[in-house]
Parts: structure tokens; sequence; C-alpha cells
């Protein structure tokens, strides 16, 4: 599998190419999963207050089509890729249990989606690392199942704030750093800090620097 990795503002992005194909959705008992869905289920899965979403999707490459999984915490933000190794129904089909192992740390991990109705899940989230991803332990939180991608939403509630106020504080603490160098070397020069030009110039850039990464962050998840 063809598999490009790039990091843009310490945020690790997992992307894949050479095409995209969706499953079909098939009809079935609405709190059931169909045994066409083994292989991972249709749809996006999101929990907006949490900003975690997951969703399977087909890749076609080199070496045919494979199937993975995209996870997303947009509140770290992290975006992360998993690749499927086994699938499996419960005895009454309600629960999915998916076994995966993460691209990017080669550790397997799994986790189970309960369904409850067509669009309502059930999902455990454990907090790895920085991020959360969902687990077999944790807290149980209910996932909302959608044709529509959430990521721009999750992006714009839970990353936009957080991108925004780390790129201004980077930008900020540069300006210090060369008034204050600026200011030993006995220049008269005004503080960054207090300056309102300069700060709106701040908010200006750091605008622009967010609204570049969260659509690298949005293209990643889809």
């Amino acid at each position: 599998m063809h598999i490009r990795k790039f990091i843009t503002g310490g945020i690790v992005l997992g992307t894949l190419f050479l095409g995209v194909f969706q499953s079909p959705t098939i009809s079935h008992a609405s709190n059931t999963f169909s045994k066409n869905e083994v292989s991972g289920p249709s749809g996006y899965f999101a929990n907006d207050t949490k900003g975690v979403a997951f969703h399977w999707k087909n890749i076609k490459t080199n070496s045919g089509i494979h199937t993975v999984i995209f996870f997303g915490d947009f509140n770290t933000p992290k975006i992360q890729l998993g690749i499927p190794l086994k699938n499996s129904l419960s005895a009454n089909k309600r629960t999915l249990t998916s076994k995966y192992q993460l691209s990017s740390t080669k550790k397997t991990r799994s986790f189970k989606l309960t369904k409850l109705s067509q669009t309502k899940y059930r999902v455990k989230l454990a907090k790895i690392g920085q991020s959360y991803l969902p687990s077999t332990s944790g807290k149980t939180y209910t996932f909302t199942k959608s044709a529509k991608s959430p990521a721009s939403r999750l992006a714009n509630r839970h990353t936009r704030p957080v991108l925004l106020k780390n790129y201004e504080r980077q930008l900020n603490n540069n300006l210090q750093k060369q008034y204050q160098k600026q200011k030993a070397a006995g220049k008269n020069i005004k503080d960054p800090a207090t300056d309102t030009e300069v700060q709106a110039k701040v908010k200006q850039v750091a605008q622009k620097a967010t609204n570049k990464s969260l659509k690298q962050i949005v293209q990643a998840f889809n």
C-alpha cells in the first residue's frame, strides 16, 4: 500500500492516494449489522462533544483495494490511520469488534461498535498518548452515523481555537525575542505585545495559518 505521511504544525496527518471507493449501503434491521458490514460499515461516526470521529474507507492502490480506518481527534488535533486485521460480529449481530494496527506506531488495538439504531452507536473512548481513540476500555459515548463527513464541522468547532491560540503564541514569542534582542542593543522600539497594529497583524497571520492547517486536517480525515 502506498502511504505518505506528513507533519504540519506538529499535527500528524495520514493520507492515502490512488483513488477512493465507498462501500454501498445495505438495508438491514435498524439495530443489527449485516454480514456485508463486517469488513467495515459505510458512513462516518462522530461524537461532537468529544470532537472524535472515525470511518472505514476502501482505497485502491497498486496492489489492489484495501480497507483502512481513519481516526480523528479534533481536539489534539490528530488524524491516525488504522489497518484492519480482523472484524467480527457478536452472536446477536449488534456489536462489531474491529481489530486493527495503527500505521504510526504499528501497535495492535481493537474497539467495539454497538449499534443502537440506524444512526446511533455506542463506542468506548480511551486516551492513548495525547489523543482519544475508540477502544475496548474507557468511558462509553454515543456516536452518530452520517453520510456526510463531520470533519469540517469538528475542525471548526474543536481544532480552530486550539490552532489559533498556538499560532498566536508562537508568533508573539518570536516577536518578543526579536524585541528583547533589539532592546538589549540599545534600540528604542515599541513592545510588540502592546502595539495594536502588530497584534492585529499577528491575528491576521495566525488566522491564515489556521485556515490552511484546518484544510489539511479535513482532507487527511476524509
